[in-house]
């Protein structure tokens, strides 16, 4: 839109010496003490319950569509909204995406019978279109999450789990592979799933080439074929090759001549989950070439497209002039990249300016702009996007701030009030008025109420002082990071290993094995610690704790430490030193890697596994309306107790 259009409704904000000053609002954000353990497990309690019955609802009115009309009470079967029905494949999505919500809530009952419903009734393979993007972040990922967390919590699970999701997850990315059969391997947006038909001479966007990644090389290390890797990867590579002299890219580009088709670039549609990629693909393959691309298009934003404190607008690729001042909802997620990468301090300034925009309806607006120290409303929809709380979620596990509790509990509050009808919960055709719309968004499951839930489990079990007493502490103890469509990704050390030997390409050296078949572990080992000098004589001493972040996990004996530096001599717009990753091995923990790696590798030699077998659906009830109480071991309904005795 160009910034001469008409905006929808007005509010005031009053800029008072560099601080913003809000006249109006919801006033949900009064002054109070700090939550105490009791308020907290009611408020993730709460979150369990509008989750519930968002999947209820979903279940007993819309299953086996792909998504709920929560105001019909209906599945959404028909495609009358253009490209928003792209996603549409007739393979119960939100069944798909809202798998792992389930164990992140600790509820493996249910997990599991849900993740039998998909392996027993679900139909992935229909002879229709569906967006590359859409499906690889919802479904692909949704597969492979519920495999990986289902794989590694046998213990917890009810019955027997053999890889079936995994077998599923494989077919599908062989599905989705000939989308990227184009002349620049960018692949087009769209392709049927059973005559592997697409379009070649048609427009993509930046985050659509360029968020696939994360899932084709998950799905790559865990089937152990490269095809799915190296092409997500060439696509990724294809995209920076063709950005400006300033180090930005467009919005979208023509997937055969590569040409940019449009040069407005920015941080909100069409382009934010490309940053987020570079750098979470960096943490879980080791690939420095995607850390180096991240920096340069990191510090491109800062210096380009961010304006005083708190606006990121539109530029164009070339000139780096502004040509639109218009704000998205989606570009909300920054904070939490920001925390990611260690930039506290600037995500705490964004944050807090998300947080009063939102304050203004109760909600976030789809679009808007701030001119004149005017709030105004471009689009005034709220669809229950996520950004805002990611973010809240993130930014809480490094400051402990109060202020973002009271933000979740306002949009629980206004969830409740505004949103929630019999059949779920319904999107807001606009914040103003409170006007609903029928369209229920499977990432509402996925994202909005997981994030909402994770913030106040963590706050639960930083009031206890115990971190076993978050219901996600399984997770939360894990090296891992989200998808865009916040599925789980594990970091795993030994990975990082493998990607420090160079390989055939000379730009990207990853390869979805853990370890090089050709080389001996304890090579690649001195490899590493040769390309790597000791964080010791890399990191300067600091003076303020925010500026360094410190993760370290293990793998067996393996150690794997991130540090995170923001150097007090940067310039502006480079506030961050290169992240650094070093792997310590003793002999013991070579010797577990080495016995890992003949489990691993492609080697020919090793014996293909045997053809698994479906086992029987966990006993249910022939209504899945009465999904909103958990199933216990004889398939009999039981009501779920949680305890009321805090921190126990």
């Amino acid at each position: 839109r160009h910034t001469n259009e008409p905006m929808a409704a007005a509010a005031v904000l009053v800029l008072l010496s560099g601080v913003l000053i809000v006249a109006g609002g919801t006033q949900q954000q009064q002054q109070r003490g700090n939550y105490t353990a009791a308020e907290l497990l009611a408020l993730r309690e709460g979150v369990r319950g509008h989750f519930e019955h968002a999947l209820g609802a979903y279940l007993a009115h819309a299953y086996p569509a792909d998504e709920l009309m929560p105001l019909a009470c209906a599945g959404r079967v028909q495609r009358s909204r253009g490209s928003l029905d792209d996603t549409l494949g007739g393979f119960s999505m939100t069944l798909i995406d809202s798998l792992d919500t389930l164990a992140v809530m600790g509820d493996w009952q249910k997990f599991y019978y849900i993740m039998n419903l998909v392996l027993d009734e679900v139909h992935l393979f229909n002879n229709v279109s569906v967006s590359v993007f859409e499906t690889t972040i919802r479904v692909l990922g949704g597969l492979l999450s519920a495999h990986v967390i289902a794989d590694g919590n046998g213990d917890k699970l009810p019955g027997p789990y053999h890889g079936e999701l995994l077998d599923l997850a494989t077919e599908l990315g062989k599905r989705l592979l000939p989308a990227f059969d184009t002349r620049t391997g960018i692949p087009a947006t769209k392709i049927n799933l059973v005559t592997g038909a697409h379009k070649r001479n048609e427009d993509t966007t930046t985050a659509e080439a360029g968020t696939l990644l994360l899932e084709f090389g998950l799905l790559s290390r865990l089937s152990r074929n490269d095809s799915f890797q190296i092409a997500a990867e060439r696509s990724l590579r294809e995209l920076w090759k063709r950005r400006s002299s300033l180090n930005m890219v467009g919005t979208s580009l023509n997937v055969e001549t590569g040409t940019w088709q449009n040069s407005g670039s920015s941080i909100g549609p069409g382009v934010d989950s490309f940053f987020e990629y570079l750098f979470k693909c960096y943490l879980t393959s080791g690939e420095v070439k995607l850390l180096d691309m991240f920096w340069d298009a990191y510090k491109a934003v800062e210096k380009y497209h961010k304006h005083g404190d708190v606006f990121y607008l539109t530029v164009d690729m070339n000139s780096g002039d502004v040509t639109s001042d218009i704000l998205s909802n989606l570009q909300m997620f920054w904070p939490a990249l920001q925390v990611l990468i260690g930039d506290v301090e600037e995500a705490e300034t964004l944050q807090h300016f998300n947080m009063l925009i939102a304050d203004q309806y109760g909600f976030p607006p789809e679009s808007y702009a701030v001119r004149k120290n005017t709030l105004l409303l471009d689009d005034p929809g709220y669809t229950l996007r996520p950004e805002l709380l990611e973010s809240a979620f993130a930014l809480y596990q490094v400051t402990r701030e109060q202020d973002l509790l009271k933000l979740g509990e306002s949009i629980m509050s206004n969830l409740e009030t505004y949103s929630k009808v019999a059949c779920g919960f319904a999107s807001l055709a606009d914040i103003n008025t409170k006007r609903r719309d029928d369209r229920l968004d499977s990432y509402f499951l996925s994202e909005t109420l997981k994030y909402l839930f994770l913030l106040f489990d963590t706050a639960y079990s930083y009031a206890c002082g115990d971190a076993a007493a978050a219901q996600a502490a399984w997770l939360l103890q894990l090296p891992f990071v989200f998808t865009t469509q916040a599925h789980v990704v594990p970091i795993d050390a030994s990975f990082h290993a493998a990607a420090a030997v160079p390989g055939d390409d000379p730009e990207f050296r990853y390869s979805c094995r853990r370890q090089d078949a050709h080389t001996p572990v304890a090579e690649q080992t001195s490899v590493l610690k040769e390309t790597q000098p000791p964080l010791s004589e890399k990191v300067p001493a600091l003076q303020r704790p925010a500026d360094v972040l410190v993760r370290e996990f293990s793998v067996g004996d393996a150690k794997l430490r991130l540090k995170l530096i923001r150097s007090e001599a940067e310039q502006r717009f480079q506030p961050l030193a290169r992240m650094t990753a070093v792997v310590e091995q003793t002999s013991e923990s070579t010797q577990i890697v080495e016995k890992e790696s003949k489990l691993t590798t492609n080697d020919e030699s090793t014996p293909a596994e045997p053809q698994l077998q479906r086992r029987a659906l966990l006993a249910a009830p022939a209504s899945p309306a009465a999904f909103g109480v958990p199933l216990t071991t004889d398939g009999v309904y039981a009501p779920m107790v949680f305890r009321q005795d805090c921190c126990r």
